[in-house]
């Protein structure tokens, strides 16, 4: 199966690009585009550091790893594709491709401390704003630009602090912990956020095949606005569905969506998913 013409010179496009940097003639176009992408303050950041954070997989030594989502929405139309890669240096890189193949988002983190707490990089292509977390012993400072001046929010890094792709990590690093204690609590440090948010983490199924989590704000009033995501894992502790909140805001695009993901290996770090994994979106 084949992509259309036009995403196949999308790719042909940004294929001489590495880690982001596109060329000049797709960074003209992504900069020359509608901002059609749009934010809730709360659900918009909320999902968006939900779905990032929930996608990690083990890193494969010798190789990249990668993570592709799919995100369709009640129709199942595909709204937008995710691409993580996972680096042996610790480094996790993500792109956030429209259903054209434009590159609108794009993040950087590493785990130099507990897995729950990365430091981050996010650049808004559309927008063309930067929002950074990075740590310093036992605080963390967030800066993201406002619309007077550079905006810095400092807070503690405790244990039960969760910052943006942290979240699966922690997942994963403590997937015993939920036999006896199904349900934690924690608080979650989402970028462009100048406050943490208290959530809900519980184990609702468990067997052979995987697991299944649920992830709610524990503030009733946060809760009327943001049903539950729930989280499905395969044996091999790999994030393989999300069903909530999408974390890009389209024009006449329902904001609840299910997200696929399939992982793959490469020898090196690729500048996009390569065609055979999006046989699902060809003919866009």
């Amino acid at each position: 199966t084949q992509l259309s013409p036009a995403s196949e010179q999308k790719l042909s496009v940004i294929q001489g690009s590495y880690f982001g940097v596109v060329s000049c003639n797709s960074r003209q176009r992504l900069l020359a585009m509608d901002n059609n992408i749009t934010r809730n303050p709360i659900i918009g950041f909320l999902a968006l550091a939900a779905i990032l954070l929930l996608s990690v997989a083990p890193i494969v030594s010798g190789s990249v790893h990668h993570s592709i989502g799919i995100a369709r929405d009640v129709n199942a139309t595909v709204s937008y594709i995710e691409h993580h890669q996972y680096l042996e240096s610790g480094h996790h890189l993500i792109r956030y491709y429209d259903n054209d193949l434009n590159l609108v988002l794009t993040k950087e983190l590493s785990y130099p401390e507990l897995p729950q707490h990365p430091t981050l990089k996010q650049t808004d292509l559309v927008s063309q704003t930067e929002i950074k977390i990075e740590i310093n012993n036992t605080t963390a400072l967030m800066t993201r630009p406002t619309s007077k001046e550079e905006g810095h929010f400092r807070f503690e890094l405790t244990a039960d602090v969760m910052i943006d792709a942290g979240f699966d990590a922690y997942i994963r690093a403590n997937w015993s912990s939920f036999d006896a204690q199904p349900s934690q609590s924690f608080r979650l440090a989402i970028a462009g956020q100048r406050r943490l948010i208290q959530m809900e983490l519980s184990l609702l199924e468990d067997g052979a095949d995987g697991a299944v989590f649920s992830v709610k704000p524990r503030n009733w009033l946060l809760r009327t606005l943001i049903p539950n995501i729930l989280l499905s894992y395969d044996a091999k502790r790999q994030l393989i569905r999300y069903q909530g909140f999408s974390n890009l805001k389209q024009p006449g695009r329902k904001r609840n969506v299910v997200i696929s993901f399939d992982h793959y290996d490469s020898a090196r770090p690729l500048s996009m998913p390569l065609t055979e994994w999006l046989p699902e979106i060809s003919g866009l």
